[in-house]
């Protein structure tokens, strides 16, 4: 059963089902690039919805705890830069809620 149906939220906001899997894959994975996420967690999606999610749980669009975080890292060939998200502690910890709810 979804936590979403259970009624699970984090600072006044729905987790969707699909936020939730990528939190637990996060804590899993530790880091992940937003091509990975897109091509896991948002198939057939724009990269501008992808990206606006992410932002949203990142609380760069609001004043709410944010739940990840984006690290910007050079590629090995050090020709560009590209965006790596992990887990906030708080993000940390709604794992942590959502693992024991299931």
């Amino acid at each position: 059963m979804s936590t979403v149906q259970k009624g699970w939220w984090f600072d006044g906001r729905r987790l969707t089902r699909r936020d939730e899997q990528l939190l637990i894959a996060l804590s899993m994975t530790r880091y992940l690039t937003s091509e990975q996420i897109g091509r896991l967690f948002f198939p057939g999606r724009s990269e501008q919805a992808l990206l606006r999610r992410l932002k949203k749980l990142a609380g760069e669009s609001d004043d709410r705890r944010p739940q990840i975080q984006r690290i910007r890292h050079r590629t090995l060939a050090g020709d560009r830069f590209v965006s790596v998200w992990t887990l906030t502690e708080s993000g940390y910890y709604t794992v942590g809620s959502l693992l024991r709810k299931e």
